[in-house]
Order: C-alpha cells, then sequence, then structure tokens
C-alpha cells in the first residue's frame, strides 16, 4: 500500500480464519498487528510515506502491497 507521511491505515479482518498484517523482511519488526480474529482491527502510523509490503504470519502465502 502506499502511504503518506504520518498516515494511519486501519486494517480489519472481515474473514472467520485469524490474520495478521507484518511487515515484510525490508521492515521486519517495525510494524504488526499481531494476529487478528473476525471482527478485529488494529491501526497503524506510518512515519515515513513510501510503499509497505507486508504478509500475514500464520499464511506467509498471502502477501500484499
Amino acid at each position: 500500500m502506499r502511504v503518506k507521511r504520518g498516515g494511519q491505515v486501519n486494517f480489519v479482518n472481515m474473514g472467520d480464519i485469524p490474520h495478521s498484517a507484518t511487515a515484510t523482511a525490508t521492515m521486519a519488526g517495525k510494524w504488526d498487528t499481531d494476529i487478528l480474529g473476525k471482527g478485529q482491527s488494529k491501526a497503524i502510523k506510518f512515519d515515513e510515506a513510501g510503499t509497505y509490503y507486508f504478509i500475514c504470519t500464520p499464511h506467509p502465502g498471502c502477501t500484499a502491497r
């Protein structure tokens, strides 16, 4: 996803299976929603503008940017 400096993204799990949005290797440890169950959400604020790539830790084949 592309985010403006200071932008906030609200990740919401609308499915039945637990998921996360976790920074990929280039930003490892910088941000993570932890595991979100159905209906749970977490907002992440980004201090730098840029394109952010992420994975779902329980399902590492699920990737996004």
